[in-house]
């Protein structure tokens, strides 16, 4: 069977809909014109829906340009579609896991759930079709945890198992 994606028709009203949207929600009160445009045209190309959380502008400061984020869901999305995409999985590591490489992939060796000790980081490895080796990503918790000013976690990260095995998904679907 093959593998389509439903095109999203980018349409004036459901353009005007998606600003209205991110007005509401505060997100654009200082994206410019041009950088929601920019935003519209990747999403476009990248058939990536804002309803869905698929793709997001954020402007962090007013004197700075917005940022335009590709949701993991965005790069599954996309990622499932492709020819020789085969599949992926990503895993949280903690500090007393052991993990060794077979056949160039990694291999996590875990004892039980309370005597892995600390979250450290995660891995996400893809399978292509037709690649003699996956692609796989290792990332450190340690350079994504986000703290607020006073040094408390943000709401996000307080799921730190579940937001270090999609930062490990996203950036591997990118590469793959």
């Amino acid at each position: 069977m093959e593998k389509t994606k439903s095109m999203i028709v980018f349409t004036p009203e459901y353009v005007a809909t998606i600003q209205k949207y991110l007005a509401s929600i505060s997100v654009s009160k200082s994206i410019t014109e041009q950088e929601f445009s920019n935003f519209i045209e990747i999403a476009k190309n990248l058939n990536l829906n804002p309803f869905l959380k698929e793709i997001f502008i954020v402007k962090y400061k007013n004197d700075e340009p917005a940022s335009i984020i590709i949701a993991r869901d965005g790069y599954r999305k996309n990622s499932v579609i492709q020819p020789d995409y085969d599949s992926h999985y990503a895993v949280a590591i903690f500090e007393n896991d052991k993990i060794d490489i077979i056949n160039h992939e990694p291999v996590i060796t875990s004892a039980s759930f309370s005597e892995r000790g600390q979250l450290i980081g995660a891995i996400c490895v893809l399978h292509k079709k037709g690649s003699k080796f996956p692609t796989w990503k290792r990332v450190a918790l340690a350079e994504y945890i986000q703290e607020t000013r006073d040094g408390r976690i943000t709401k996000f990260w307080l799921k730190a198992i579940m937001m270090i095995e999609k930062v490990a998904e996203s950036q591997v679907l990118r590469m793959g």
